[in-house]
């Protein structure tokens, strides 16, 4: 209790009002005791009258009759709910300003403050002060009512706070005579050192609060001398965050005009006067309009410019003001025309250093949910965001369903390692590459490779400033996606639904003498069924997803020239459904993004001719459903499914009912798997058939080249046919091996010189475990291992299957290492070996041990 001693507060008060003030600070008790001459205030009470914790009895007795008419200039009311002859019991309430979050905030209106200042004359203080952030984020309505609560506390009892705009205020304290600059400094560390509270009182934590002053001149006519602080108030804003400025009239001289325009400035974000025009942003191959860019105006009451506007809102401290219009206003847009938007994308220019604080996105959503999707957050190229505040960003977005582009690329700061870690869905390339295009041919080759690496990386790219026919055609021929421009539309202050039937005929027309010659790529959209028919009669030669699920149907499609590309960081579901693509590139035809989750579903009859899939060792690839696929890849270095001679390959599995059909001929040829495994990754067959074709100089059906292999198949049924002078089935060529199979059937056939069915060509170590399945094996080859390693050090166990090995060569070894160790067991099998073979062994190692047992045993060497 505050007066546990008292028995009159108490009966007043209770136990539960301190706990009460404690969660609202805009209120406070007091109470008289006549009889005793005595008077008792609790802390927020002294705090918002503004005298001693325990009063004068006269002091109090006077305050209470001074604000009995309600007239009185100050920024508390008094309620007075218990009067009798010998106490008198209430509470001082602050009064409330349009800049509180709900609860009262310290204040008084424009006409009491004009009264004051002229009842004062001289020998007063009068101060603009703009709360600000010294991190440049903004200032929350708690922000505000901490603030001011604790400068309140501060302040003389008969100065007064007048709201001006939500984070500006005027402070007057009459009968000043000290030093204000000092006086505010003072006030500046009360301020830096309060707490933030919410409407609990309870503390939010640190916080990073100041503000900024000017201070009016001594002329006798308030409203003079409020001019004379705004002024004051603009040239400490040009000086930085937290200056204080006395109002000087040399300097006023010689600012004036411009302090004119700073305040047309403050009168545009104070009153949010800014309107937008709109200009069209259209497909490079239709003409028709996609989106458009809001580019900011004011009204002729205004009278400024864009780079006007930024360049004043850098000066005073106010761009963050400018991102959060900018964002409300352009959502607002979307809002009032849902019709226009239900297909087309609004791009809104961001301000990345000075991104809306969680609270004020957090209104944003709630205000405007879905329709925030429609909305593409535009950041420029020359921009710089780490790590951690880009992660940021793309949270943000990625949970409202919104897009990513970045202007002006290509104006001398781009970085391609910075446009994949930004991974905008569109790069809009800058105006100076495109001015005079068609007769640049050196600048036509930079521009070409450059939206070359930006389909590449699964981004649409926008050409900007198109001013003229000749730059139109030339930015189509190039490969542009979307075209924005004077040529095409200047922006209006009304959305238009299309631009003139002239444009339209013209990008059509540079379209139809180009077929064929232009990489265009489509985006899939969530659940988008993709007539592969449609993509090829449209001359795309891409499809790009980020999408969770996407069908691609090849109905009416015999083959089509066309990639997929999934993106980085994406988890996929991509249905093939009766698809046939081709590719005469050096370059897969399926693309796995980095770091992502990817399914392929199998659907029908799907036949692939070219390099295979691609999957990169950062993520994972499962192939499912109870369709078909046929891979033919032939090329110098060439796989189905997984990476090439010198990738390392990420985590494939195969969980499908269909059957796989897989031909890899080439210098180097892997049908699944990789050359390398520097991750550990793993192929993981889970059921279905396969039938796999490998020939050229190296060669593994199942498995990599080097650095070892994790393979486990189940449930699965394969037939592998392979020609090369060094082929391992299903393992290794070089490294550590590990094998494991259950309910299998496994066909090999192989010819050419260092063979092995099952484990590792040579010198190999690991484990394979061969349970309850069928090995027919026929190798012919100078060097031959069916199951195991050639001098290595590999365990080998085969348990309930039946292995049957036919080889001819110079050497071959049936389950083990001839030249090595390791331990063999071999138990309730049936073995029937054949070799023909001037060196063979049909089990075991030469320095390991041999361990079998129910053998039903058919061994021929040579005979």
């Amino acid at each position: 209790m505050a007066y546990d001693n008292v028995p009159l507060w108490q009966q007043a008060f209770g136990e539960v009002w301190d706990t009460l003030i404690q969660c609202s600070p805009d209120i406070g008790g007091f109470l008289v005791d006549h009889e005793n001459r005595k008077a008792y205030l609790d802390e927020n009470a002294a705090v918002i009258a503004g005298i001693a914790r325990e009063p004068d009895y006269g002091q109090i007795t006077a305050l209470l009759a001074s604000m009995s008419d309600n007239t009185v200039k100050s920024p508390l009311k008094v309620n007075i709910f218990k009067f009798t002859d010998t106490y008198t019991v209430g509470f001082f309430k602050a009064m409330e300003t349009s800049a509180s979050h709900g609860a009262a905030l310290p204040g008084c209106t424009h006409t009491q403050l004009s009264a004051a200042m002229a009842e004062a004359g001289s020998g007063s203080l009068l101060a603009l002060i703009r709360l600000e952030n010294r991190d440049k984020g903004g200032i929350s309505d708690f922000h505000i009512y901490s603030a001011l609560y604790a400068l309140r506390r501060e302040l003389p009892s008969d100065a007064l706070i007048c709201g001006d705009s939500k984070e500006q205020f005027w402070l007057f304290i009459p009968g000043f005579s000290g030093n204000a600059e000092e006086y505010l400094k003072r006030l500046q560390d009360t301020l830096i050192n309060c707490s933030v509270t919410n409407d609990m009182g309870e503390v939010m934590g640190t916080h990073s609060m100041t503000f900024t002053a000017g201070v009016g001149g001594d002329f006798s006519a308030p409203a003079q001398r409020m001019h004379t602080a705004e002024f004051a108030l603009f040239e400490a804003s040009s000086k930085g965050s937290g200056t204080i400025c006395i109002y000087s009239v040399e300097r006023y001289e010689d600012q004036k005009n411009e302090y004119g325009r700073i305040k047309r400035f403050n009168t545009l974000i104070e009153n949010n006067l800014f309107v937008y025009h709109f200009q069209p942003i259209i497909s490079a191959r239709t003409g028709e309009v996609l989106a458009y860019e809001a580019l900011m105006r004011t009204d002729s009451s205004i009278g400024m410019y864009p780079l006007e506007i930024i360049n004043d809102a850098t000066r005073c401290g106010r761009l963050y003001d400018i991102e959060k219009a900018t964002l409300y206003n352009t959502a607002a847009v979307i809002s009032e025309n849902q019709d226009v938007f239900s297909s087309k994308k609004l791009f809104v220019n961001s301000i990345t250093a000075h991104m809306l604080t969680d609270e004020d996105w957090s209104v944003l959503e709630v205000k405007y949910g879905e329709l925030m999707e429609k909305m593409v957050i535009e950041l420029t190229e020359q921009t710089e965001i780490d790590d951690s505040k880009l992660k940021f960003v793309h949270d943000r977005l990625r949970r409202c369903n919104m897009s990513l582009a970045i202007d002006d690329y290509g104006t001398g700061y781009s970085n391609t390692s910075n446009l994949i870690r930004y991974a905008p869905k569109y790069v809009k390339i800058d105006r100076s590459l495109i001015t005079e295009i068609e007769g640049k041919p050196k600048m036509q080759k930079f521009v070409k490779s450059t939206i070359g690496f930006i389909h590449e990386n699964g981004f649409l790219a926008l050409a900007e400033g198109v001013e003229t026919s000749a730059e139109l055609k030339v930015m189509i021929q190039l490969g542009s996606d979307l075209i924005q421009g004077y040529y095409v539309s200047k922006p209006k202050p009304v959305l238009i639904h299309e631009v003139s039937e002239s444009i339209r005929a013209e990008v059509i027309s540079i379209n139809a003498e180009c077929s064929g010659e232009i990489d265009k790529i489509y985006h899939a959209s969530d659940n988008d069924v993709i007539s592969l028919k449609n993509l090829t009669d449209e001359h795309y030669t891409a499809v790009f997803t980020d999408r969770k699920n996407v069908v691609i149907d090849g109905i009416d499609c015999d083959s089509a020239g066309i990639a997929i590309i999934s993106a980085d960081g994406a988890k996929s579901r991509i249905t093939l459904k009766n698809v046939s693509l081709y590719s005469d590139k050096h370059e897969p035809i399926i693309s796995i993004g980095e770091r992502s989750e990817a399914e392929i579903c199998l659907d029908g009859e799907n036949d692939i001719r070219g390099i295979g899939i691609y999957v990169p060792r950062s993520s994972k690839l499962t192939v499912t459903g109870s369709g078909n696929l046929k891979i033919f890849s032939d090329s110098v270095d060439c796989y189905c499914i997984g990476g090439g001679r010198n990738v390392s390959a990420g985590y494939i599995v195969i969980d499908s009912d269909g059957h796989l059909d897989l031909t890899a001929n080439g210098d180097t040829a892997v049908a699944i798997g990789s050359g390398r495994n520097e991750g550990g990754t793993s192929v993981s067959i889970k059921r279905g058939s396969y039938t796999i074709h490998c020939s050229g100089g190296r060669c593994a059906g199942i498995g990599t080249f080097e650095g070892g292999s994790v393979i486990d198949i189940e449930n699965a049924s394969a037939d592998i046919e392979m020609l090369s002078p060094d082929c391992v089935a299903i393992g290794s060529l070089a490294g550590e091996t590990n094998v494991s199979m259950h309910n299998y059937r496994v066909n090999v056939s192989m010819s050419g010189i260092n063979l092995c069915g099952i484990g590792t060509v040579s010198e190999g170590r690991g484990v394979i475990y061969l349970e309850s399945g069928q090995t027919d094996m026929v190798l012919h080859g100078r060097s031959i291992s069916c199951i195991g390693t050639r001098k290595g050090n590999m365990e080998c166990t085969v348990k309930f299957s039946r292995v049957t090995l036919e080889c001819e060569g110079n050497s071959a070894m049936g389950i083990g290492d001839m030249k090595g160790s390791g331990d063999v067991s071999v138990t309730n099998c049936t073995l029937n070996i054949n070799f023909r073979s001037s060196e063979g062994m049909a089990m075991g190692s030469r320095a390991g041990t041999l361990t079998t047992c129910q053998l039903i045993k058919n061994i021929f060497i040579n005979e």
